[in-house]
């Protein structure tokens, strides 16, 4: 059973970051709900399948210490079995096509990046850095988020504000009209 205080933990962390993070329009925004009289369409045989691959390649993760094969070798192998047409019913051009190469350029950069800051010892220094300047306060880690957040607000402004004053918005933005609060 959970920790109550874990949970009201996780549910204030849950709400700072939302705050912070998130515009007033996009905190709004509701999710879209099913009409009550709207009956769920049933899944395909392909989609069973999918789930039925997904759902093994979990268990086989779960499972990993009483099986001894390495988590990488699982996961290649439920990726090469949904890339085949037959299972998945999706063609691999289209597959890839789909793929957000820049969002997974990111990610990999970012786990190289922290190898590199934890090999090197200088995440351990930034920590105990900023634990000695939160101190024994517990209101003083959320104000060094809040800090940090506005900091990097300052550093880096949206795009648009960079080339365009803040209130002109005659300017061609990536997003088309409307979708984004923030262009």
């Amino acid at each position: 059973m959970p920790d109550p205080f874990s949970l009201l933990c996780s549910l204030l962390a849950c709400a700072v970051l939302l705050r912070l993070f998130l515009t007033r329009e996009e905190r709004a925004i509701a999710i879209a709900e099913r009409d009550a009289d709207e009956a769920p369409t049933p899944l395909t045989r392909q989609q069973w399948t999918v789930l039925a691959v997904t759902g093994a390649m979990i268990l086989l993760f779960a499972a990993q210490p009483m099986h001894g094969i390495g988590m990488p070798l699982i996961g290649i192998a439920a990726a090469l079995l949904l890339a085949n047409q037959k299972v998945s019913g999706l063609p691999l051009k289209a597959a890839l096509k789909s793929v957000e190469w820049n969002l997974l350029l990111f990610l990999a950069g970012t786990l190289v990046i922290g190898e590199a800051l934890l090999e090197t010892g200088t995440a351990k220094v930034l920590a105990e850095r900023m634990v000695d300047l939160a101190g024994n306060s517990i209101a003083a880690s959320p104000a060094l988020l809040v800090f940090f957040r506005r900091r990097s607000r300052d550093a880096f402004p949206p795009r648009h504000h960079l080339a365009h004053g803040a209130g002109d918005h005659s300017h061609t933005c990536a997003c088309p009209a409307g979708r984004s609060p923030r262009c």
